[in-house]
């Protein structure tokens, strides 16, 4: 553990408590996830908590693979990650608790909300988790190609079904792009990483290891 587990309450704690339990009642409530708090700033406070305050909020928190990150532990829809570099940068990533929340995920760095893109039903086409390449850039699975020429019958987080792209925000101007599968990608597991001012997309963690490029993107 990289935090005392027993860390007091702190004024960010609080706070970032306190917003969570509005979006649990939002959605519980029937509110949209492209409508209302989830389409709203955060509180400044709750905004500025990192990981020793999310911990303090008895969120748990990790450093799997090298991520700083922090997941909500009564209904484990909210996920917060942090930059490498001193945590400047927190993406939060909240997913609804309910059945009748449509889609995936929707997105906040450092307490301001990003555009996701949507289905037509309004729910995120985002996977509720993502990674960080960089200190700027963090990417999340892109879902939602129901029409791909490889999309299959299958059960899928937040029914984003198999076919995947990638939505890559720049948390520095808080702007994202999405990079689609094009008809010849077959892409279920797709990785990137950044290579100076581009971005190498790779169609599986196989072709990343054997460094078999799919598409260079221009960040």
């Amino acid at each position: 553990m990289l935090f005392d587990e027993d860390c007091p309450p702190t004024p960010a704690s609080q706070a970032l408590r306190a917003w969570h339990a509005t979006l649990i009642e939002a959605t519980r409530s029937g509110v949209r996830p492209d409508q209302g708090v989830f389409t709203q700033a955060m509180p400044p406070l709750a905004a500025s908590a990192r990981a020793p305050d999310f911990l303090a909020a008895q969120w748990a928190v990790d450093d799997e693979l090298g991520q700083l990150e922090a997941q909500e532990q009564n209904s484990w829809c909210g996920w917060a990650s942090f930059s490498p570099q001193g945590q400047k940068h927190c993406v939060l990533l909240f997913a609804g608790d309910t059945v009748e929340w449509p889609g995936g995920a929707v997105v906040w760095v450092d307490g301001e909300p990003v555009a996701v893109p949507r289905a037509l039903d309004g729910g995120s086409r985002l996977d509720s988790r993502g990674l960080w390449l960089s200190e700027r850039y963090f990417v999340v699975r892109l879902g939602g190609f129901y029409h791909h020429p490889h999309t299959r019958i299958c059960i899928t987080d937040h029914g984003l079904g198999n076919i995947l792209g990638l939505w890559v925000l720049d948390a520095q101007t808080r702007t994202a792009q999405c990079i689609a599968p094009g008809n010849e990608d077959a892409w279920e597991t797709p990785r990137a990483e950044v290579v100076g001012n581009d971005l190498a997309v790779y169609a599986s963690p196989e072709d990343q290891g054997a460094g078999r490029v799919a598409r260079w993107v221009r960040l």
